[in-house]
């Protein structure tokens, strides 16, 4: 088993660099890390700078679902209000779908991501201006 020592020592370094992905596989199990990189230069994922603006980030890696077979969902569109502790979307990743709920009542502004995006943690996904 991998020490968690080794894997902060190797998340410090690798976000040091340029490095965006980093995998390893060794008899025991296997170690990827993911990183999300060049968003502070693009306006269309930097942060908003209107106070009553909020940035819907991703809480986990995986692949952005505005729907699931099993839970009825109508896909977020700007324009829309949403309530506070609303399901938004789910990261998938193989066939585990993780929940993304609003933290603030408010209405959506932009969608940053789309359907099928691959999100790395901390990804904005959405925008909104709260109410």
């Amino acid at each position: 088993m991998i020490d968690q020592n080794l894997i902060k020592l190797l998340t410090g370094r690798l976000q040091a660099s340029d490095v965006t992905q980093f995998e390893c596989h060794w008899p025991q199990g296997s170690l990827r890390l993911d990183f999300s990189r060049g968003h502070e230069d693009d306006p269309q994922l930097s942060a908003p700078v209107d106070s009553n603006k909020h940035l819907v980030k991703a809480t986990c890696m995986g692949r952005l679902c505005f729907e699931h077979p099993l839970v009825p969902l109508k896909p977020i569109c700007p324009g829309d209000h949403i309530e506070k502790g609303q399901l938004l979307a789910f990261l998938g990743f193989d066939q585990v779908f993780v929940p993304l709920y609003a933290k603030h009542k408010g209405g959506v502004t932009r969608l940053m991501m789309k359907q099928n995006d691959l999100v790395g943690y901390a990804d904005p996904i959405l925008e909104m201006e709260i109410d």
